[in-house]
């Protein structure tokens, strides 16, 4: 009886895994715009909104539409300096959509659909191109 119990038990929690991650394909959150993400870190600073200066570290990969990392593309890491913005100004409209809501210290993973980023491309961008960014909040700028 005891085996039989956690046996159910197991397929019970791999079955509420398994809905979870059918809504939106990945297991996460869905903005109002359709960007999805997954808070890595919950960060307990101040919170980001629209028109927000931030300072944020990301990363960049290519992605397919259910958000597997394809191909790394580039990084603020990489050059160790952190990257500056305000959300909702010269920004690809995911970005600024998926950093709402976010807190100083938090990381978030963003999969944010080619029509919320460079649709049908720009400069090294493949056209259609789905994008996931991890993004580690630094600060707000004010």
């Amino acid at each position: 009886m005891r085996v039989f119990t956690i046996v159910l038990l197991a397929a019970l929690a791999l079955s509420c895994k398994t809905e979870q991650q059918q809504v939106g394909e990945v297991a996460g959150t869905v903005t109002d715009l359709g960007v999805r993400y997954e808070e890595l870190v919950v960060g307990t600073g101040k919170q980001a909104e629209m028109g927000s200066p931030v300072e944020c570290h990301y990363t960049l990969w290519f992605a397919d539409s259910a958000g597997t990392k394809l191909q790394r593309f580039q990084s603020s890491k990489d050059g160790g300096q952190p990257f500056q913005c305000t959300l909702g100004q010269r920004l690809i409209t995911g970005w600024s959509d998926g950093m709402v809501g976010m807190k100083e210290g938090g990381i978030r993973r963003l999969i944010i659909p080619p029509e919320l980023g460079y649709g049908k491309g720009g400069g090294p961008i493949p056209p259609d191109q789905w994008l996931v960014f991890e993004i580690e909040f630094l600060k707000l700028l004010q």
